[in-house]
C-alpha cells in the first residue's frame, strides 16, 4: 500500500477552501482584487500550511521554510473583524467536509491552527468591528 504524504492530503483542502474564498459574498472581492496573481500565491500558502502542520503534528519540515511575514503580507488589507471571521468560517467548513479522507490528528491540529490565526488576525489586523 502506496502512503499518503501530508501534500497530497492538505492540497485539495487548500485549493478547494480558496476557490470557495473567491465566490464567497463577504470576502470574495479580496481574492478577486489578487486573481491575475493568485497563481503565484496558491503554492506559497499551500507551503505555508504544510510547514505549519508539519511542526504542529511534530514531524521534521520537509522543506526549507523561508519566515512567513504574516504582517506584511496582510498589514495593507485593510480587515475587518467579519471578515477574519468569515475567513475561518469558511476554512473550518471546508476542513469539515473533507474530513471523512483526512487523519484525525491532521483535522484537530488544523482546526486549533485556524481558530489560532483568526485569533492573531483579529488582534493585529482587524481595524472594525
Amino acid at each position: 500500500m502506496e502512503s499518503v504524504t501530508i501534500p497530497q492530503l492538505i492540497n485539495p483542502v487548500i485549493e478547494k477552501f480558496y476557490r470557495k474564498c473567491q465566490d464567497d459574498f463577504l470576502i470574495g472581492y479580496y481574492f478577486q482584487r489578487q486573481l491575475h496573481f493568485f497563481d503565484q500565491i496558491l503554492p506559497q500558502l499551500k507551503i505555508f500550511w504544510l510547514c505549519d502542520l508539519e511542526k504542529q503534528l511534530g514531524f521534521a519540515i520537509s522543506l526549507s521554510t523561508k519566515q512567513f511575514n504574516l504582517n506584511q503580507a496582510h498589514q495593507n488589507l485593510k480587515l475587518k473583524r467579519g471578515e477574519i471571521g468569515r475567513w475561518a468560517v469558511l476554512f473550518l467548513e471546508t476542513l469539515n467536509e473533507e474530513k471523512a479522507r483526512l487523519p484525525h490528528s491532521l483535522v484537530i491540529a488544523w482546526e486549533k491552527r485556524i481558530v489560532f490565526y483568526r485569533n492573531l488576525f483579529w488582534k493585529k489586523f482587524s481595524s472594525a468591528k
